[in-house]
């Protein structure tokens, strides 16, 4: 009887020991932020022959709640319109805190083929989420008009058929960004808390 009791007070001292590896006991959680809808295929944005940047800002409101944390991944839904290919070459791009109308500093930039429907890019080095942080994200894609020797026309940019929220998509041409007023685009960050 003596040995029993010895071992059952030992458990708990191995059970408490191997609970302590000595880092964070809660795991790190993603969440996905995003302003979007489901994407509204095959109705995409593109057929002008020219390049376009979409972006996404991520005002500090939005971001106040992921403080500490870290942009690890960006998602972006490549046009499952039946008339793209397969697969399209994005120039995935993340911006820090600019003014309302326009991106500050690049933060990350790099070509990336994404395939039809949704696909999440994992940051080489996380962008930190602090105080008055403020993201744009997005891409920069070719949309071909089909003509002369251009591939045929294609519409890459992916939106929802959501009502649009003002003041957070926008877009250029090799000029000032505008605004787009009539739905969303599908584009979302993940951060890692």
């Amino acid at each position: 009887m003596k040995k029993r009791t010895s071992a059952l007070l030992l458990l708990p001292i191995v059970l408490f020991f191997m609970g302590c590896s000595g880092g964070s006991d809660d795991p790190a959680v993603d969440y996905t932020l995003n302003y979007d809808g489901d994407p509204h295929q095959p109705n995409g944005m593109g057929g002008m022959g020219d390049d376009i940047e979409c972006l996404v800002y991520f005002n500090a409101a939005k971001l106040a709640s992921c403080e500490g944390g870290d942009l690890s991944a960006i998602k972006i839904c490549y046009c499952d319109f039946s008339g793209n290919p397969d697969t399209k070459l994005h120039n995935v791009r993340i911006y820090g805190t600019g003014t309302t109308i326009n991106p500050g500093t690049i933060l990350y930039q790099h070509d990336h083929t994404l395939v039809k429907g949704w696909n999440t890019i994992t940051l080489a080095s996380p962008v930190p989420i602090t105080a008055l942080t403020e993201i744009w994200a997005g891409f920069s894609v070719f949309c071909s008009d089909g003509v002369g020797p251009n591939p045929p026309a294609d519409w890459p940019v992916s939106r929802d058929n959501e009502a649009n929220v003002p003041g957070i998509n926008f877009f250029n041409m090799g000029g000032p960004y505008s605004e787009l007023t009539d739905y969303n685009f599908n584009v979302r960050i993940v951060v890692t808390k």
